[in-house]
This record gives structure tokens, C-alpha cells and sequence, in this order.
């Protein structure tokens, strides 16, 4: 505890002026420290690229955990009774060196992960890398945004080959003539960066945001859809298929970029309200795809009919069809009764949607 006394004493009174980043989410906002380290005030850095001196709640009162009582200002080890007690950092880091080796020694390189954050910088996410593959040898290492995001970084990696993160500048944000928006609210969980869309629109710009709540986002777009929850697959799949019915896919642009959608994906995509009275499934080839979520085509849908799955909930089950949003449950229905010879079994907990 003398070295916790020691450290306030020679820090805590000590005036500074520190230009540093938010320790909070991955926007990495410049901030700038002001004054004593126990009564250190904060403002935006003007001169941060990022956020241009803005900052949300988060950054304002970030200087509260520097002046905390519970905040360590020393590292703690267990003794041999198991008790937390204050040690050098030499004797730390000693530990820590330790026990990688002993854990490599026993079960090889890879026995050691390395765990990192959004919220590291990139100088600092480098070095990590490059301390995990070169100074410990091993190829495990991650971070948290695998966790808290992984169904972002999962559709993030088939759009953008990156599991997370901007794939564009944001200064390309007030140069863009059409934004959609789809679910996020940024104008209450990432405040700075709502200047980039304040930017675009004063540009002439069309901002539109999707979302079931009628946020602070929505609030400010030029056109708000204020959808069912649940539909969100349903209205992407009609984009999609009026962009691919009016030809209005730059082939030669998904192209160098990514897979280029097939010729005659349009034969595949069921016909959009108004277009058809009625749309029957059992004439669709078995290539087609009935549930868009899981990819599942009508010819798997079949074969699980005919390996023995009679109710709706157990076809479902087994192919994964009308497990994402469930707006295709009607026609997994329709191909059930038709491939079971009338041998349905029904299943009440397990109900069709009405609004698809």
C-alpha cells in the first residue's frame, strides 16, 4: 500500500496538459486532458480527425476513473493463503513471464492466447499483434469485438471480407448521395459521428434509417421507415429483388470486389406483392431458394419431408428454414404438405406467421 501512496503523491497533484483518445468504444474520439490527475477535466481535441472536438457522455466523464477509490494503482498477486495482496511490477511481469513459458513448455505455442479490444488504438492493436506472433510465437489472438458483434462481423466478412469496422474513410460519409440505415441509432451510442450525416444532407444528401423505434436517428433522416419488427429480412429481400429485376446491379463493380450474383438469380427470387395474386412454390425449381436467411433451397426442404420430418417445427429444425425472420414459414408449410402425401403432423406451438 506504500506504493499507492507513493504513486498519488507524486502524480496526483502534478498539473498536465495531455492530448490522448477515449478509453471507451472502438470510434477512438482525441480528447485532451487538463489539470491535476485527481481533479483532471477533459475537453474534444479541435485537431482529432476522427471526432473534430466532439465527444459523447461517455468521453466527458471519462476523468471520474482516474480519481476512483477502488482504482488500482498497483498490481495485486495472491499470496500463498490465496489473499490479494500489493506487489512490485517486477514481480508481476515476472509472473506473467512465467507462467507463458511454463503453459508453451507443456502444451506448445499456441497453449497462449492474447486478448485485446476495439478500444486500443491502432499503434497499440500492432504491437499486440506483433508481441503474440513474434515475441510469444503464438497465432492466437483476438478481441472482443468477435464477441459482442459476432453476427456483424459474420455479415461484415461475406459483404466486406473484414470482420468489423468501417470499410470506407469517414469523410466519404458527406460526400454520399444515398445512405440507408438499417437498426442503428448513432446519434445516441456514437454522438460524434453524427456530424458526418449532418454533413451529407446539408450536401443535398438522402439519409434514410430503418427501424422499428422512432430513435433520435430517425428523427433526423430525410426518409424514416418505420418497419414491423421481424420484417427487416422481408424489406432487404424486396431491395434486392427490385434491384436485380430493374437491372440496377453494377456487375462489374461486385465483380472486382466481391461474387457476382448469377444471371438467373432473378428466376429465384419470388415475385414482390402486386406482381403475382398468388405465388405457388411447388412450381419453382428445387434450386430454388425458399428460406433467404439460412440459404435453404426447396430441394432440401423436400428431402427432409421425405426423410421423415411431418411437422412444420420439425422441418425447420432440421434444415434451418424459417429459423432467421421466419417469413418463408408459409411456403416451408406449403412444400411440407405437398411432399408428405397428406401425412402432416400439426403442430400448434409452432405457428405460421400471419403477416408474411
Amino acid at each position: 500500500m506504500q506504493e499507492t501512496a507513493s504513486l498519488k503523491s507524486a502524480h496526483g497533484l502534478q498539473a498536465m496538459s495531455a492530448v490522448t483518445h477515449c478509453p471507451y468504444c472502438a470510434f477512438q474520439c482525441g480528447m485532451r486532458l487538463l489539470g491535476p490527475r485527481e481533479q483532471a477535466t477533459v475537453i474534444g481535441e479541435a485537431a482529432f480527425p476522427v471526432n473534430k472536438g466532439r465527444l459523447c457522455i461517455k468521453g466527458w466523464t471519462a476523468p471520474a476513473t482516474l480519481a476512483h477509490p477502488e482504482r488500482l494503482l498497483t498490481p495485486l498477486a495472491r499470496d500463498a493463503s490465496g489473499t490479494l495482496v500489493p506487489v512490485t511490477w517486477d514481480e508481476a511481469l515476472l509472473r506473467v513471464v512465467q507462467a507463458f513459458r511454463d503453459t508453451q513448455t507443456r502444451y506448445g505455442r499456441d497453449a497462449v492466447g492474447i486478448f485485446g479490444g476495439g478500444s486500443l488504438t491502432n499503434e497499440k492493436a500492432y504491437l499486440l499483434g506483433k508481441f503474440a506472433r513474434v515475441a510469444l510465437g503464438t497465432s492466437r489472438i483476438d478481441y472482443n469485438g468477435r464477441f459482442c458483434m459476432s453476427s456483424a462481423a459474420a455479415a461484415a466478412l461475406k459483404a466486406f471480407g473484414i470482420d468489423r469496422g468501417l470499410p470506407f474513410p469517414l469523410e466519404d460519409i458527406p460526400q454520399t448521395e444515398v445512405i440507408l440505415l438499417v437498426g442503428g441509432n448513432l446519434a445516441e451510442t456514437m454522438p460524434p459521428m453524427m456530424q458526418y450525416f449532418e454533413a451529407q444532407r446539408l450536401n443535398g444528401g438522402q439519409f434514410i434509417v430503418v427501424d422499428p423505434r422512432a430513435s433520435t436517428t430517425a428523427q433526423a433522416a430525410t426518409l424514416y421507415l418505420r418497419l414491423t419488427p421481424g420484417s427487416d429480412a422481408a424489406l432487404a429481400h424486396g431491395l434486392l429483388h427490385i434491384l436485380v429485376r430493374d437491372g440496377l446491379i453494377d456487375r462489374d463493380y461486385i465483380g472486382e470486389r466481391g461474387e457476382v450474383l448469377p444471371e438467373n438469380r432473378a428466376d429465384l427470387l419470388f415475385p414482390l406483392a402486386g406482381e403475382s395474386k398468388a405465388l405457388n412454390v411447388t412450381d419453382l425449381p428445387d434450386t430454388a431458394q425458399i428460406c433467404n436467411c439460412n440459404g435453404v433451397s426447396k430441394g432440401k426442404i423436400i428431402s427432409a419431408v421425405k426423410a421423415g420430418h411431418r411437422s412444420l417445427k420439425s422441418v425447420c429444425d432440421a434444415t434451418r428454414a424459417g429459423t432467421g425472420c421466419g417469413s418463408c414459414k408459409p411456403h416451408v408449410q406449403a412444400l411440407l404438405e405437398l411432399a408428405s402425401d397428406g401425412l402432416v403432423v400439426n403442430d400448434s406451438q409452432y405457428r405460421v406467421p400471419v403477416h408474411c
